[in-house]
């Protein structure tokens, strides 16, 4: 889900290290018992995500969303994701999107 949101950004963190993005997503946004006790550079690259994030409505364009597929097929290094790797990701972005009506683009909504 990482990928996903930095996927999704209005404009790249370029005042936060990338690592520390991430970080901040994985071990305290996404984590709701840890959220509470977050360090004040946690929070700050926290609100600036919750600042810079596309509306939900952004999952009704097309390039947006093969971005997001993009990102999540993509390592860190800019190589190509394992055919593995690949498949878990597509399928907790499945998940989380929860269950969709086909759309008359294709597109599940």
């Amino acid at each position: 889900m990482t990928a996903t949101i930095i996927a999704l950004l209005r404009a790249k963190p370029t005042q936060f290290a990338p690592a520390a993005v991430r970080t901040a997503l994985r071990e305290w946004a996404f984590n709701t018992n840890r959220r509470p006790d977050a360090p004040r550079d946690v929070v700050a690259i926290l609100k600036w995500v919750e600042r810079n994030s596309l509306p939900v409505s952004a999952w009704g364009d097309p390039e947006k969303v093969d971005q997001v597929l993009q990102a999540i097929d993509t390592r860190l290094d800019g190589r190509q994701a394992a055919a593995w790797s690949r498949k878990r990701n597509r399928r907790i972005l499945s998940v989380a999107l929860g269950p969709r009506k086909p759309s008359p683009c294709g597109w599940r909504t």
